[in-house]
């Protein structure tokens, strides 16, 4: 991989790892605010709803999700600082990722083979993502 398409690469995981960190951060401070309201509420009221709209016990795992994602990314950064030659390489095979696979999840250490169900299937949730963030603003306008 050229050094224009690893700081293409280095933009996104950057890009990436602010999204995340914005997430974590919002869950800390929603987290604060909750345990300092009294949080029993009468019969039929809706609960209050977390940092990522969902219940605030959901919080607890999307935070765990969003800090385990941190470190993939912050170990992409640091593979493409350290040792530029080995990212995009599959940890497995040793072959080129594909830059499509890597335009989608840029911290993949696996090609689209090797990647465990758990990573494809977050391959595919990223690809869903993507195409929301590309698509939608084009749709409003």
């Amino acid at each position: 991989m050229d050094a224009r398409k690893r700081a293409h690469f280095a933009r996104l995981l950057g890009q990436e790892r602010q999204r995340r960190s914005d997430t974590l951060d919002r869950i800390a401070a929603t987290s604060a605010i909750l345990a300092s309201v009294d949080s029993t509420q009468p019969p039929g009221d809706e609960p209050t709803p977390g940092a990522t709209g969902s219940a605030p016990e959901d919080d607890a795992a999307i935070a765990a999700h969003e800090a385990a994602a941190l470190q993939e990314i912050d170990e992409a950064l640091r593979l493409m600082s350290e040792e530029p030659d080995r990212y995009g390489i599959c940890t497995i095979c040793g072959q080129q990722i594909a830059t499509s696979r890597l335009e989608f999840v840029p911290a993949t250490r696996y090609c689209e083979r090797h990647a465990p169900a758990s990573v494809r299937t977050a391959f595919y949730l990223a690809s869903v993502e993507l195409a929301k963030r590309r698509l939608v603003p084009q749709l409003l306008t």
